[in-house]
């Protein structure tokens, strides 16, 4: 099997960090010019083409989408599988009982008290905390507005200092997730291993505060709703 590299250039206006990122997920997506050529724009809305060892059959939205085997897959003998069916089920009881029953393979987006459980009774989870496919939640600053408080420097390690990730990953998560000390996280191309980071130290962040004018006495300057029921699978707090 031989593949042909096809080298491009992209002229950029601005600079941008996420231009390689972008291009592995759905902006880095081809279409197939002569499916849009013969069929027009509407039509590659909804029917899918490409070289996967799946082929599309059919989508019924909030319902089902439907693949079969691509017989003529690049990799020899493979898919192993006839096809595949995805089924949208939005009640997360009714998700697990079909687990339990044998009526689906796999189950996505489980609630956080039902994993432990699941695998008690001889369910294979997998945890998705390094790479690509897991899912984070962290706190970005509007530094750059100059009426922000973040905009100093010692209100964000004061807030980075404050937030006890550990507590909020055994507790809140049930212990279904990990910290970063950045952004990114293991796995990920950005990922540095020799940030240090701000470990969960109050006083120190109540020291910062009082120094950059916000005692203890002020006002809350940050809310943020841990979005548990959004993020349901294992995460990394950053």
């Amino acid at each position: 099997m031989w593949l042909t590299i096809i080298p491009f250039v992209l002229n950029l206006s601005t600079w941008t960090n996420v231009m390689l990122s972008n291009l592995t997920m759905v902006a880095g997506c081809a279409v197939s010019p002569t499916a849009f050529d013969k069929n027009g724009e509407d039509w590659c809305r909804n029917h899918p083409v490409g070289t996967g060892p799946f082929e599309f059959v059919s989508w019924e939205r909030d319902k089902v989408l439907k693949y079969k085997k691509f017989n003529n897959y690049w990799m020899t003998g493979k898919p192993y599988l006839d096809g595949l069916e995805y089924y949208v089920i939005a009640d997360n009881t009714t998700r697990q009982m079909s687990l339990r029953r044998g009526e689906i393979d796999v189950a996505h987006n489980l609630d956080l008290q039902d994993i432990k459980g699941l695998e008690k009774d001889g369910f294979v989870i997998t945890r998705l905390l390094e790479g690509g496919n897991a899912c984070s939640t962290g706190l970005v600053p509007d530094s750059a507005n100059p009426k922000s408080p973040f905009a100093d420097i010692r209100v964000r390690q004061a807030t980075a200092y404050a937030i006890d990730q550990e507590g909020l990953v055994a507790g809140v998560l049930m212990g279904e997730g990990a910290v970063s000390n950045q952004y990114t996280f293991k796995g990920q191309w950005g990922y540095n291993p020799d940030v240090v980071g701000y470990p969960y130290n109050p006083d120190k962040a109540k020291k910062l505060l009082a120094d950059a004018g916000y005692p203890m006495a002020s006002k809350p300057i940050l809310c943020f709703p841990l979005l548990t029921k959004l993020l349901q699978l294992p995460f990394r707090l950053c």
